[in-house]
């Protein structure tokens, strides 16, 4: 149960850095 819910937090931590990314790409565009 542990490993399952460290591998969610590195799933949604992956998830959130790509969010910021394309976040920081269509501030940078504007």
């Amino acid at each position: 149960m542990m490993k399952n819910d460290i591998e969610k937090v590195l799933i949604s931590e992956e998830e959130l850095q790509d969010k910021i990314k394309s976040l920081a790409a269509e501030l940078t565009e504007e």
